[in-house]
């Protein structure tokens, strides 16, 4: 009688683990809530040979769409979550009193893995080059960067996560290095914290669409617009917004919160095929708007496009990484250009520099007579390819020993194509391999030639030093 109960046990325990292969027949999992792609079927051979990843790729997109996927995952986030007050999604962080936290936000809040000196100062240097080249083209600049929810409301933060490393953050000190450098900074930060209610949600990455309200008002003020406040407006509450965090945790028993709504209807419409706020590229038009918008954005623009749509007569919005700044100024002729980006991702104005080509240093014979030697042992290395971002440019890249360049360096590069020598401010690079790099975009109608010389210097604005040089076949040669 044992052996038949051991026996049965055994046979029902291989009935259910293999309900999610077999049920992928019927029930595949081909949607998801999680902030990810989803893996798709991987092919036994590539370019003729057989892919030996192939049983691991297949194991990806097992885990991804097995039967009854979201039901499962929901089932288990109720018990990690009400009983452990642990989170089995991986960009979840489960907090106290209900509260989810997005986990990418967690050096921030600790203080910890905190960007080089060298970083910060590419951040803003790459900044103020882009403010300064909008600037160039007759129109104003404005940068927005909203806080991560636990940077306001970290109370609910998990105790096991409620021990800092360190004070402030990094968003503190480039917040003071964009005042000192003249950049046109909205303080979104001390705007909401000043707020008595809570503008963010409860369950969701994102502000609410009070605290999506106050953004705007912020932004348009800082950019000199006049613009509806909607101080007169009226609003529903209503409790039905289903938060990101939720989604992705509970992926069939979500709940909802609430929210904010404007009862009054918005004038502007789409003019691209938009599916949604969600959409990489959207435009707008508005009649009773007055002037154009360039606005670059991430997923907290989604609840400012109503807004900023509706108060210029033309918009466009891109969440394009990195921005093509160049072809938008271009193409949209903007009167007023919009950089939102969160706190948690500020690191990218470092790692991805919009495309646009630096400025022309002006009235500054130094390069010419510049000390230093490219052969010197400078670190300085310097490549050149087409901008797979924008084929219109050429772009030069390369880093820069740390001794060389130090923290607060700037460089520029020289170009010599035919007879004309022209000298540019490059960024500030920062990626994988060091905080030390620099990257140049190189529009191609500026060079007449099939070969140019690049020299590349280390300038302080007074004592250039020429670090590197190369000759560079445009076709892909050097010599």
């Amino acid at each position: 009688m044992k052996k038949t109960w051991k026996i049965i046990y055994v046979v029902l325990t291989v009935c259910v683990m293999a309900v999610p292969f077999a049920g992928m027949a019927f029930f595949r999992t081909d949607t998801t809530t999680e902030n990810k792609r989803m893996a798709e079927m991987p092919k036994v051979s590539e370019n003729g040979s057989f892919n030996k990843d192939y049983l691991n790729d297949l194991g990806t997109y097992f885990n991804d769409h097995f039967a009854f996927r979201n039901y499962l995952v929901d089932a288990d986030s109720r018990i990690q979550s009400g009983v452990f007050g642990e989170s089995n999604v991986d960009t979840v962080l489960v907090g106290t009193d209900g509260w989810l936290y997005y986990t990418a936000t967690i050096d921030n809040y600790l203080g910890q893995n905190r960007m080089s000196e060298r970083t910060l100062n590419n951040c803003v240097r790459n900044i103020k080059l882009m403010q300064d080249y909008v600037k160039s083209q007759g129109a104003k600049f404005v940068l927005a960067v909203p806080p991560n929810k636990n940077a306001l409301y970290g109370d609910n933060m998990p105790y096991y996560d409620s021990h800092k490393v360190s004070d402030g953050s990094d968003m503190d000190i480039l917040a003071g290095m964009f005042v000192a450098d003249g950049v046109n900074y909205v303080d979104l930060y001390s705007v909401l914290k000043s707020q008595p209610e809570v503008m963010y949600l409860k369950r969701d990455s994102h502000w609410n669409n009070e605290g999506a309200l106050l953004a705007y008002n912020s932004i348009l003020d800082a950019a000199g617009v006049e613009h509806d406040s909607y101080e007169t407006a009226h609003f529903t509450r209503k409790k039905d917004y289903v938060g990101d965090l939720n989604s992705m945790i509970y992926p069939v028993s979500s709940r909802s919160e609430w929210n904010v709504y404007i009862d009054d209807e918005f004038g502007y419409t789409y003019t691209t095929d938009t599916k949604s706020v969600e959409d990489i590229q959207i435009g707008t038009a508005n009649p009773d708007g007055k002037g154009s918008l360039l606005m670059f954005r991430d997923s907290f623009g989604n609840t400012l496009l109503p807004y900023m749509a509706n108060a210029f007569e033309e918009g466009f919005f891109s969440k394009n990484i990195p921005y093509n700044i160049a072809s938008y100024m271009q193409d949209k002729e903007p009167d007023v250009v919009v950089v939102e980006k969160v706190q948690r991702n500020i690191k990218e104005f470092a790692t991805d520099p919009a495309v646009f080509q630096g400025p022309e240093v002006e009235g500054r014979d130094g390069f010419t007579d510049a000390v230093g030697t490219a052969g010197e042992d400078t670190g300085a290395v310097i490549d050149v390819c087409e901008a797979e971002s924008n084929v219109n440019f050429w772009q030069i890249d390369g880093q820069i020993s740390a001794d060389i360049l130090g923290a607060d360096g700037n460089v520029s590069i020289a170009i010599t194509s035919g007879d004309e020598t022209k000298v540019y401010e490059a960024f500030g690079l920062t990626n994988a391999d060091s905080d030390y790099g620099y990257r140049l975009y190189l529009d191609k109608n500026s060079v007449t030639t099939d070969k140019i010389d690049v020299s590349v210097y280390v300038d302080d604005g007074q004592n250039p030093v020429l670090v590197a040089a190369r000759s560079v076949e445009l076709g892909g040669r050097s010599e």
